[in-house]
């Protein structure tokens, strides 16, 4: 069953607070056959009954003038504590003048007394539950468990929204990791880790405060942060990590800038590229900021050309298999053991495309190619340079392709050579 069917049949509890037991009566009636109703006679009263049912209640019906703290004693109170801030509240009043007072401080709307029309009452009720029953699936959904921030899903949202509203504003996109987040997390455990990550999404929360900026945990220990343009990355990361490294030795901050960023773009490939800034220094010990430039956009766009030309060179044969002898030199002379294949790739414009630059596109993108295409039979001229020896031996090798689907194993065509 839909959730929403299920909650429909369940009675919300509502809070009627005032301090005239009559209009507490007449609420009641109203009320009752759909809610369930609690009552409070005075404003300490009220906030008590509040926290209590903090986890059930949706929706106070607060009264303006009571003894003690008053209807907007309670909404301040209310508003400054996390326990019962976002649950609404509808203000009771005859004053004209406390209308506007009561919703410039939190209340979401107004019920005007005396109640002659109990079907206005109820529906005004109604709506006020639905918008916040509404409020809080969403806040939920869009929301990461761990750090609070938005998910990507509504952060990419938002940064539409953002470029809506101030498409001059320069941007910058922002990919921020912990190094070797996952050795930290074995070695101190996942309570430590969680730790680490809200303390670095609270700096970087208070950062998008105080910059207008908006932030986001993709997933695992990377963040986006869609941030007003700043001049000093290193400063910046050196604020994001405050505090972060005192709660497990070794942690260190990776920051991935692409600067002033083009709003043309769409959303997901600006982050793309701080995510491959940020990325590329992995493997750097000493190197914490890499701002996306130039070069690396060409290298971007040569790995997006050579994964597209990718199937077109292994049909055409632009794959090239080289094979390296490998000799046994433990008895009185060498003698020829195996032999190890190496794959080179003749691109028809680019020239020879080493392994070091084409391997790597397929383990990253998970391309999907047939090792098979490459066979021993492409080779030119193997036979002849294996002919001459004298030892028999399997022709076995290895590929180079170690990750994706460019598999290692041995060619089922290997030959017997004597």
């Amino acid at each position: 069953m839909e959730l929403a069917a299920v909650l429909k049949g369940a009675k919300r509890l509502i809070l009627v607070a005032d301090d005239e037991e009559i209009n507490r009566e007449i609420l009641g009636e109203v009320l009752s056959p759909e809610y369930d109703v609690i009552f409070a006679e005075n404003g300490d009263r009220t906030l008590e009954l509040m926290r209590e049912h903090a986890g059930r209640l949706s929706l106070v019906l607060l009264d303006m003038i009571m003894p003690g703290t008053d209807g907007f004693g309670v909404l301040e109170v209310k508003n400054s504590d996390p326990a019962i801030s976002r649950i609404p509240v509808i203000v009771l009043t005859t004053e004209k003048e406390y209308e506007l007072r009561s919703l410039r401080i939190g209340a979401w709307d107004f019920i005007k007394k005396p109640y002659d029309y109990p079907e206005v009452v109820l529906a005004r009720v109604a709506r006020i539950i639905d918008l916040y029953e509404s409020s809080n699936m969403i806040k939920n959904t869009e929301r990461d468990e761990v750090t609070g921030l938005y998910n990507q899903s509504y952060f990419f949202r938002y940064v539409q929204r953002m470029d809506l509203y101030d498409p001059e504003a320069p941007m910058d996109a922002l990919a921020v990791d912990i190094a070797q987040f996952h050795a930290l997390n074995e070695l101190n455990g996942h309570q430590n880790g969680d730790g680490i990550l809200k303390a670095l999404a609270s700096n970087i929360k208070s950062y998008c405060v105080e910059t207008s900026s908006i932030s986001c945990r993709k997933e695992a220990d990377m963040f986006f942060v869609y941030s007003r343009h700043c001049e000093d990355p290193e400063k910046l990361l050196a604020r994001f990590a405050r505090g972060v490294g005192e709660l497990g030795q070794g942690v260190r901050l990776r920051l991935g800038v692409y600067p002033m960023a083009d709003k043309k773009l769409d959303v997901r490939l600006r982050f793309d590229r701080a995510k491959l800034a940020v990325d590329s220094i992995r493997r750097f010990a000493d190197k914490s900021v890499c701002v996306y430039d130039d070069e690396m956009h060409k290298k971007e766009l040569l790995d997006l050309r050579l994964l597209n030309d990718m199937d077109d060179g292994l049909n055409n044969g632009h794959f090239v298999v080289y094979y390296q002898p490998k000799y046994n030199v433990t008895g009185d002379r060498p003698e020829l053991a195996s032999a190890e294949a190496l794959v080179r790739w003749k691109h028809p414009e680019l020239g020879t495309v080493s392994p070091g630059v084409f391997v790597p596109l397929v383990r990253g993108k998970r391309t999907h190619h047939q090792a098979g295409q490459i066979r021993l039979e492409d080779s030119r001229g193997s036979d002849q340079a294996l002919e001459g020896e004298e030892r028999r031996f399997d022709l076995r090798f290895r590929q180079r392709f170690q990750g994706g689907s460019l598999r290692s194993r041995s060619d089922p065509n290997s030959r017997r050579y004597r």
